[in-house]
Formats: C-alpha cells, structure tokens, sequence
C-alpha cells in the first residue's frame, strides 16, 4: 500500500525546530529562502489535490512548484525526463528515466530525483523506482561510487481525494496525496548503495487546522538545508 505509513508527527530528523532561527539574524538570504519554501508548500497544497488528465501535467506543475524552493542557479538546474547515466541531450530515445533531476550542469552530477505518479500502484512505485535509477548510475560510473555519490529522492503520488466509508462492516479507504523523502549513497565502491526513507509522508492536502502545510514546509526546509552538505 501507498503510503506505508502515515506518521502521527514529522519526523524529528527530519523536521528541525524553527524557533532555533530566532537565535539567528534574520539575514536577507535567510529571509529569503524561507519566503521561497513558504511559496513552494503553499502551492504544493493548493495544486497537487487537482485532478489531473495525465502524469505529465501534473509533473510539469510538481516540476515548477520545486523550482521555486529549488531554484535553477548558474551550477545547478533541473532536467526533465531524462536518463541518469547519460548527456540529457542524448535521452530522448533512452528507455529508463527519471522524470526530474536536479543537477549540476557541468559535472551532471545529481542531487535530488523525483518520481511522480498519477495514482498510487500506477507505473510501479516510486521509491523504489528512484531507487533502481540511481543504483543505474552509481554502476555505470564507479567515479560517482569512490565519491559516496549522495543523493536525495522525492516521491510524490496519491489520489485527490481522502474518503471513508463503511459498508457492510467493512472500511474502505482512498489515500490523499502523500510526498515522501528518501536518500541514498554508496559506502564502498564494491558493495550494494544504502538506499532508505527519511521521516514519513506528508499530505499535500489543504486543511483548516494547517498541519499539513506546516509539514510539507518543514520538509522542504529540511531537504533545502541538507542539499548544502553535498554541494
């Protein structure tokens, strides 16, 4: 089942206390990424319960909700359907790919992929597909291995909406529309990556008492702060 298991709080690995910043100064680059994960979760909320008509349209609208908390710079840009273990301007007829990466634009070397699906169980998992698409990449370039070539992944799907009912003595249940972090890397060049979720999922759906919001702002804030240690 998609998700595994809806955690009660956000992990506390994953989700740093943000009353620590008042001990910060409130630089502007500070107040802006915040501004800018803010942006981001806020769109995610209002965006992602949409039904959608195909995989695409939502991943174009997932896509330019990332951007905004994860911007393109002058080193690092997202890619869009292309395959992990070659030049995106050759991935076009490539079987396997990633529907984002964000990498750098010289080395290629990535930081976060991203795996979208319209419905859950639909196209495989996403984790898991993640998964096979960087253990792709970290085979086919054992540089990338020697490095511990860390990377983080984002997997989104779900349903629009969350209804239960009961019938005949028996619950029935419709997910809503979860995204989950993971992460992976590799400690030895010779043996199998370590590949594992981080914290639990979080529901990218509006709600009054705004929990979920404060959630998916935590988590992004939390991958927004991690990606710096492997720049």
């Amino acid at each position: 089942m998609y998700p595994p298991q809806l955690n009660p709080e956000p992990d506390s690995t994953l989700t740093p206390d943000l009353t620590s910043l008042e001990a910060e100064p409130l630089t502007p680059e500070l107040e802006t990424a915040l501004v800018e994960v803010a942006r981001c979760a806020d769109i995610l909320q209002h965006s992602m319960p949409r039904i959608y008509d195909s995989h695409d349209q939502r991943l174009i609208e997932f896509q330019d909700a990332l951007k905004v908390a994860f911007p393109n710079t002058d080193k690092l840009e997202w890619y869009t359907n292309i395959n992990p273990t070659v030049d995106p301007s050759n991935s076009q007829n490539a079987k396997e790919k990633v529907d984002l990466i964000y990498r750098y634009k010289t080395s290629q070397v990535p930081i976060i992929y991203v795996e979208v699906k319209l419905e859950p169980g639909l196209g495989g998992d996403p984790f898991w597909q993640n998964g096979r698409l960087y253990r792709m990449y970290i085979q086919r370039d054992p540089e990338a291995s020697r490095n511990g070539a860390p990377v983080f992944f984002i997997q989104l799907s779900g349903m629009p909406i969350i209804l239960t009912f009961t019938f005949l003595c028996f619950t029935y249940s419709f997910p809503g529309i979860y995204m989950g972090i993971a992460g992976a890397f590799c400690d030895a060049v010779d043996k199998p990556p370590i590949i594992l979720p981080i914290g639990g999922y979080v529901a990218l759906q509006f709600d009054y008492l705004g929990r979920n919001w404060r959630e998916t702002f935590h988590t992004l804030w939390a991958l927004r702060q991690a990606i710096k240690f492997i720049k």
